[in-house]
This record gives C-alpha cells, sequence and structure tokens, in this order.
C-alpha cells in the first residue's frame, strides 16, 4: 500500500480492513490470507504488536486450514516469518526460532530463493541473540552465498554487515 510505504498507518489500514472485507464477502482464502499479512505488517511497524500478532496467528490459522493447496506454503512461509519478526522485536527469542524455523522449511519448500535468504538472515540474528553463534554464522554464511548467487543486495549487505559485527563481537 502507498500510504504505509510512506508512514500513513492508519490510512493503509483503513484500506486492508476494506480490501479484507471484500476478500471475505468473496471468500478468497490467499486474499483474506494476504491482506491479515499486510494488516499484521502495518500493525507492527505502527508498533500496535497485539494486533500484529492477532492479524497473522488469524491469517496462520486460515493458511494452515487449505495447507494441501499450492498458494498455502507461501503464505504459511510469509505469516510464520512475519510472526517471528514481530515477537523478535518483543524480545521472546524461543517463540521467534520456532516460528522461523518453520517458515524456514515452507520457504525452502517454496523455492524462493529470495525470501529464503532474508529467512536466514533473520534466523542468525535469533540464534546469535540466544548465544548459538555457531548457527548463527551459519545461517549467515548459507545467506551470504545465496544472497550473490542470485544478486540479492539487501541480503548481501545485511548478511556481510551481520558477519562483521559477529567478528567484532566475538573478538576476531
Amino acid at each position: 500500500s502507498m500510504q504505509f510505504d510512506r508512514g500513513k498507518f492508519a490510512e493503509a489500514a483503513a484500506s486492508l480492513q476494506e480490501g479484507l472485507s471484500q476478500a471475505q464477502q468473496s471468500i478468497d482464502q490467499e486474499r483474506i490470507c494476504q491482506c491479515l499479512i499486510l494488516l499484521g505488517t502495518v500493525a507492527q511497524f505502527a508498533g500496535d504488536y497485539q494486533h500484529a500478532i492477532q492479524y497473522c496467528q488469524e491469517g496462520l490459522v486460515l493458511a494452515r486450514q487449505v495447507a494441501n493447496q499450492p498458494e498455502a506454503n507461501p503464505l504459511l512461509g510469509q505469516l510464520l516469518l512475519r510472526l517471528g519478526t514481530i515477537v523478535c522485536e518483543q524480545g521472546d527469542y524461543e517463540q521467534a526460532e520456532q516460528y522461523f524455523l518453520e517458515s524456514l522449511a515452507r520457504i525452502r519448500q517454496m523455492g524462493n530463493r529470495a525470501l529464503l535468504c532474508t529467512q536466514l538472515v533473520n534466523s542468525a540474528q535469533v540464534a546469535y541473540y540466544k548465544g548459538d553463534h555457531t548457527r548463527a554464522e551459519a545461517y549467515t554464511l548459507e545467506a551470504l552465498s545465496m544472497a550473490r548467487q542470485i544478486g540479492y543486495l539487501y541480503a548481501l549487505t545485511t548478511a556481510l554487515g551481520n558477519l562483521g559485527a559477529m567478528a567484532v563481537e566475538d573478538g576476531r
């Protein structure tokens, strides 16, 4: 949503609520999930973590109900990734790790390497916060390698920055 990009969270949420209502009327499960992901994202960026989690969990329940349909894996992967980032921002690294591990498995099945790079970077951060520097480095190196292969600049620069930060933190 353009309103979201400009930081107009209330306008973005109103537009997305209207879209959600339309999707619910047409019983379009995929669109409902997409609206819930976006509503969760807007709420997260607005600092409303309670609603962010609520929207994403609602989407997760719906996506799990249609898990046998081909479009379910991307939706599940995105919802789990979003939920993981929300709870990670709140400092709940155990729950974030659970969401990220399931998300990684779903995204690997999808074959979306850009999204996988992003998820590997997220998983590395949680592993690092939990004190598992070996796993954090492994995730980061995997993200870095894949980002180089596909030319994904965001993951490339983030992974390199994280490797540098880990080296400094570890005294290397």
